[in-house]
């Protein structure tokens, strides 16, 4: 069942209170998403977080991050489309955190590798291509060796990949299985069972 919890400031200031509460929300496992209502906010709060103790910080970064998805404290926030509207920003910034939580999702089920979709379903000639240009770009194979992999795989991106790599196909099928389908943890556990079994980033451009 979901959670929902709310905090009342009362006469607190949100700089006081903020710290504790992600502090909680660390030691309890969670990411935490802070939205802003303006980038000005966020930076004061990015800068409060870091120094807010003398003995201690928070780590966090802001939405501009380049590993914003990574983040176990993530400040967000949007630009107003108009000017002085806050709700117009407020609405932005939902969807940017609507946006990061279901990115966030598509990780943590394995469905998205070095910032690529590799859960695509060709159900036609467009999502086909795609699939094959994320193969090339992962591994630096060429399109011959893309579709061949393809096939080998029944059509499976994960599965391709790893073939392209080097992998035998059932070693990949029973790897893929036993970690429940999240590629990073298949290709960095067959590289610790057997580092030859892989090609090497140069090998391959990846």
């Amino acid at each position: 069942m979901t959670e929902v919890l709310f905090y009342h400031l009362q006469d607190m200031t949100l700089e006081s209170v903020l710290p504790p509460l992600l502090e909680k929300s660390l030691e309890r496992g969670w990411r935490v998403v802070v939205q802003s209502t303006s980038q000005e906010r966020a930076d004061a709060l990015d800068a409060h977080l870091w120094t807010y103790r003398d003995d201690s910080f928070l780590p966090h970064a802001t939405w501009r991050a380049g590993d914003a998805a990574d983040q176990p404290i993530l400040l967000a926030t949007g630009p107003e489309p108009i000017a002085g509207s806050t709700r117009m920003n407020a609405g932005t910034a939902q969807r940017i955190t609507l946006n990061l939580l279901s990115t966030l999702v598509m990780i943590r089920l394995g469905r998205i590798y070095r910032g690529m979709m590799v859960e695509v379903q060709a159900s036609n000639a467009k999502l086909a291509k795609r699939r094959e240009k994320i193969l090339a770009h992962l591994t630096g194979q060429n399109g011959k060796q893309v579709r061949d992999a393809l096939r080998r795989s029944s059509g499976s991106v994960k599965l391709a990949l790893l073939l392209l790599q080097g992998c035998d196909l059932h070693d990949a099928e029973a790897v893929l299985e036993r970690v429940g389908g999240r590629l990073r943890v298949a290709i960095d556990h067959l590289a610790k069972a057997n580092p030859a079994s892989l090609r090497s980033k140069e090998d391959t451009g990846v």
